[in-house]
């Protein structure tokens, strides 16, 4: 399944005899110009039962949600904010990040400032804050590592 920002069913581009960099918002780079498009099925993590990530006494667990999807991040991020709200602290997100992929990067970024503490990963492995939009414009053709812990509280239902 793809994940993003509804349920139902999405069309997947992937490069001819390469299949990574595969897409549902766009076609990726192919070497050969060509691609396989199929129909998968998608569905938002808020679809998941909650059970799949409290505990049996229905304290959150602690979840790490890790995001590469070559574009399709905002969905993601669309399709997770129950599930964010009713982890809160307890959930850690690794998103790939590149400003030059996203249909709207400059609304991601300001969404994920107010919603999240946001850090990305440096060259030497460490996190470095991001207080800004323009942060994340800094190298607009890079891939980033962004680390992102909401900024909300347990809200279990």
């Amino acid at each position: 399944k793809a994940v993003g920002a509804s349920n139902g069913f999405i069309e997947l581009s992937v490069p001819l005899n390469n299949g990574m960099n595969a897409s549902i918002t766009h076609d990726p780079f192919s070497p050969s110009g060509q691609y396989e498009r199929c129909q998968v099925e998608m569905c938002t993590l808020d679809s998941l039962p909650a059970s799949n990530y409290v505990a049996k006494d229905d304290t959150p667990a602690r979840t790490l949600v890790k995001i590469d999807v070559e574009g399709a991040e905002g969905e993601v991020w669309n399709g997770m904010q129950r599930m964010a709200e009713r982890l809160g602290q307890s959930l850690t997100i690794v998103m790939e990040f590149s400003w030059s992929r996203l249909k709207d990067p400059e609304a991601l970024a300001q969404d994920l400032l107010e919603k999240c503490w946001v850090s990305y990963i440096d060259y030497q492995s460490d996190e470095v804050h991001m207080h800004t939009v323009d942060d994340f414009a800094e190298r607009i053709y890079e891939d980033w590592m962004l680390v992102l812990r909401p900024k909300i509280t347990h809200n279990i239902s």
